[in-house]
């Protein structure tokens, strides 16, 4: 029940992040393997900018580009992460009643543990995701393309193309982003709601003390997942020459 409610909800959240998944691909994936100097114009500095900028290229759909591969993908990888570590929590594993100073570690342990597992099960579909997304139809800075016709289509041409490591390039980065997000969003949602709990407010409020507690610990998987997220996009995008 676990894994399936974990993939559930983040189903029906994608469908509002998609459009930020879209801004943030290009993004990442702009100037790609060009010299700063070299980089004359960039379309998407800003997210005011880039929204303005897929509108353009790509119509209003544009900002839901890859929305199916990324409905699996967030199953895949959320089912298996959150039921994983609420696997873990429901056995004692992420905390310690005897030494409470190594809770935030084990929970850390068991957060990277559930990133690890999670990337396995995820990465194809982050694959096809991720070049669903970067592919415009005006003009772009990114140094490949891969032109498929749909989600099936793309693991069709990717797998005809590179095999099942096609399916998984990318994946020491994509485990190294999910890890690192994954413990840190675990640990420091843990840290956060003990912390809110000390206070009569959140005590009287179950949803308040869950939605600052994710609030924080949402601050923090950002900041610390940002740089392994901008190596997994470009190397998930990379062309076949470079796998």
């Amino acid at each position: 029940m676990e894994f399936l409610l974990g993939g559930a909800s983040s189903m029906c959240a994608v469908l509002f992040t998609n459009p930020l998944d879209v801004l943030k691909t290009r993004q990442q994936l702009e100037g790609e393997l060009i010299a700063k100097q070299n980089l004359k114009k960039r379309a998407y500095k800003g997210f005011r900018q880039s929204v303005t900028t897929v509108i353009q290229t790509d119509g209003l759909r544009g900002l839901q580009k890859g929305l199916p591969a990324a409905l699996l993908f967030q199953f895949s990888m959320n089912s298996v992460r959150l039921g994983t570590y609420q696997t873990a929590n429901d056995f004692g594993w992420t905390k310690s009643t005897q030494y409470p100073s190594l809770t935030p570690l084990l929970s850390l342990l068991w957060g990277g543990c559930a990133g690890l597992v999670s990337a396995t099960a995820s990465c194809p579909f982050y694959v096809v995701k991720t070049q669903l997304q970067a592919v415009t139809a005006g003009s772009y800075t990114a140094r490949f393309q891969h032109h498929h016709s749909g989600t099936l289509s793309a693991f069709g041409n990717i797998y005809q193309q590179s095999g099942i490591r096609g399916l998984f390039r990318g994946y020491p980065a994509s485990v190294a982003r999910l890890v690192v997000g994954s413990a840190a969003e675990m640990a420091s949602f843990s840290v956060c709601k003990e912390f809110f709990l000390r206070y009569q407010v959140f005590q009287e409020s179950i949803v308040l003390t869950a939605l600052a507690s994710s609030t924080v610990a949402g601050f923090f998987t950002s900041v610390l997942m940002s740089p392994c997220d901008v190596v997994t996009t470009r190397m998930t995008n990379q062309g076949r020459a470079f796998l």
